[in-house]
């Protein structure tokens, strides 16, 4: 019976969630009313948690502060490595799930690196590590803020797990790896794209075998010092790792892990055994690996480590756009006259400065407006007319990324419909990935439009929905439904328990 009046509100300067974006991680901590504990982690800064939302853990980096990024270019350009999520995703796991109990060890699984965290030079990042329950353990995603959406930057589940048998003993691996050495630095990008701070000089040599590599690292003075604060130590981590794709014609850059069991913290004397797997095409390169402490005892398993060949022009572009972005989007000094504005549709920074906000609401509700107030800094035809200009963008993207992957709801002589249930299942995988309406199951996921990183992504997916977890190079070698659907009953059928041998009982008549 009483009257009722609703305000569409633009964006506001100073307050609100557009000011919020732009505000110090600590600030926008007191103003969302967290509870904020320190974190003693060279990398992870503080745990969050607040009413209503599960705790995350955060970062603010930046290559004068943190040389996991000053240490480590691509291009020229400071850039988070790949180990630097591993050991951020560690943490965070160990300090929100306890161990339970002696003989555990952490397990990352399914580890996809989504996209680089590039910081230009005199600029910050916020970084956050995101928890989710999850079966037995818990998803994780590291993300950070510029000034606008959160990007994800790496992604993968985490789990407390019994720790098994090697794989392997060390001494047996020396004494096949006897093809001779490396150089004493073999971890040098042969084509320049990344360089190295002093911290990535730890890898001595690299002994040869069959199929396998071993590389001897000792850490230098600074790693070996932070070996307690930093279990998996992000620069001694990637040597260890790497040294697999030195190649003089190729670049390759980590793209994810099947699994990671750590089952202590990295020595400073250390081996590392790496087993070649065939990858087909030379698109990508994969090995398992095995981190021996000097005495022989394993203390980090790995499965499925896969590399992809990158362009380097296109990976010095993607670097170049991603810092440029974030320097215009968070200054490291801005004036304090300007913190917290808000951007217009048009970049312009315009907003409604709390005092003029609160006439406004004075004066809607004295006056008799209407039901429905709209109160914003930008003309409501100009505000409209910028909006339709976005859509429109929008949909002829759409409409153009439907043409590219084939999506049409037009009858395509070409499609092959599911025949089974678990073709339908992985047909919708698909789809969802590559954001196409259907899935022809003798289609190549290639021409679909996927490319290495979206296999990494469904790889994953795949084992979460189907329950088989299929190696990350598989999409590689069964590019297409059916061949993937062949390949998870092949894998069911191994996984499935021996029956004992039965004898087939006869009717009566027919044993006599």
């Amino acid at each position: 019976p009483g009257r009722v009046v609703s305000v569409n509100w633009g964006a506001w300067l100073e307050v609100g969630m557009a000011a919020e974006v732009a505000a110090p991680v600590a600030f926008r901590a007191l103003q969302r009313g967290d509870r904020v504990t320190r974190l003693e982690h060279p990398i992870l800064g503080h745990r969050h948690e607040s009413a209503g939302r599960r705790p995350w853990y955060a970062a603010t980096l930046s290559p004068e502060t943190h040389w996991v990024l000053g240490e480590h270019r691509v291009a020229g350009v400071p850039v988070m490595p790949g180990t630097g999520y591993l050991e951020t995703a560690r943490a965070a796991f160990e300090a929100a799930v306890p161990s339970p109990g002696p003989g555990h060890a952490i397990e990352l699984r399914d580890v996809a690196f989504v996209a680089p965290l590039p910081v230009a030079e005199g600029t910050s990042a916020e970084l956050r590590v995101l928890l989710t329950p999850a079966g037995d353990g818990m998803d994780f995603e590291v993300v950070s803020s510029a000034g606008g959406e959160p990007v994800q930057h790496a992604r993968g589940s985490a789990a407390w797990v019994a720790a098994g048998e090697p794989a392997a003993d060390l001494a047996e691996v020396r004494a096949r790896c006897t093809y001779g050495s490396g150089a004493a630095d073999p971890f040098a990008s042969a084509s320049g794209l990344v360089t190295f701070g002093p911290r990535w000089r730890s890898l001595r040599e690299v002994r040869l075998g069959s199929d396998e590599q071993l590389a001897h690292l000792v850490a230098v003075p600074d790693v070996a010092a932070e070996l307690a604060a930093l279990p998996l130590h992000p620069a001694l981590l990637d040597e260890a790792t790497a040294f697999v794709a030195v190649s003089g014609e190729h670049s390759y850059l980590p793209l994810g892990y099947g699994r990671i069991t750590v089952r202590g913290p990295l020595p400073a004397t250390l081996w590392s055994h790496a087993r070649l797997r065939d990858t087909g095409g030379g698109e990508v390169l994969a090995a398992d690996l095995t981190l021996y402490d000097d005495t022989g005892e394993p203390v980090v398993d790995i499965s499925d480590f896969v590399l992809r060949r990158v362009d380097r022009q296109s990976m010095t572009r993607t670097v170049g756009e991603g810092t440029r972005n974030a320097a215009e989007a968070v200054p490291v000094k801005e004036e304090s006259a300007t913190a917290g504005v808000a951007l217009d549709l048009d970049g312009a920074r315009r907003g409604i400065p709390p005092a003029d906000g609160a006439e406004a609401f004075r004066r809607l509700l004295a006056a008799g407006l209407g039901s429905q107030v709209v109160v914003n800094a930008t003309a409501l035809p100009e505000f409209v007319a910028g909006v339709r200009e976005l859509t429109q963008d929008t949909v002829a993207d759409e409409l153009g990324a439907a043409a590219a992957t084939g999506e049409s709801d037009t009858a395509d002589d070409d499609h092959v419909a599911p025949r089974t249930d678990l073709e339908s299942t992985l047909a919708g995988l698909w789809g969802e990935v590559l954001g196409a309406r259907r899935v022809s199951v003798e289609q190549d996921f290639f021409e679909l439009g996927g490319n290495s990183l979206v296999a990494v992504q469904l790889i994953a997916l795949i084992r979460k929905k189907v329950g088989v977890r299929l190696p990350m190079r598989s999409l590689f070698q069964v590019p297409t439904v059916a061949e993937m659907a062949a390949l998870v009953e092949e894998l069911r059928g191994q996984d499935a328990p021996a029956r004992p041998a039965t004898i087939t009982r006869l009717p009566r008549e027919e044993r006599r």
